[in-house]
């Protein structure tokens, strides 16, 4: 299984910016040592879709490993066999956030 090389989290979210609260690369860390990415309204977002783009960028790195747990025990009893084009989907989604 290949490793996410993103910052692992923990994550946080303060309005519309997530910080990552460990940051080994020492890129774009505010004064806090928190590495931050913002969301911001434009190209006709919302302000409720910029809220919910920041919580789903703050849930990201659980949801990968939870997705690469799931899949892992689901090759184990054969959902590949019953659900193929759910396995799939969901190894398309890791390979996506992977950069594969």
């Amino acid at each position: 299984m290949s490793e996410f090389k993103g910052t692992p989290g923990p994550w946080l979210r303060e309005g519309r910016t997530v910080y990552a609260l460990q940051d080994s690369t020492s890129r774009f860390v505010d004064k806090e040592n928190r590495f931050s990415a913002g969301f911001y309204s434009g190209n006709g977002c919302s302000e409720s879709e910029v809220i919910a783009n920041a919580t789903l960028a703050e849930a990201a790195p659980e949801l990968l490993e939870a997705i690469q747990a799931m899949l892992s025990k689901a090759h184990k009893q054969n959902w590949n066999d019953k659900y193929p084009e759910e396995v799939e989907a969901a190894q398309a989604a890791i390979d996506k956030a992977l950069g594969q």
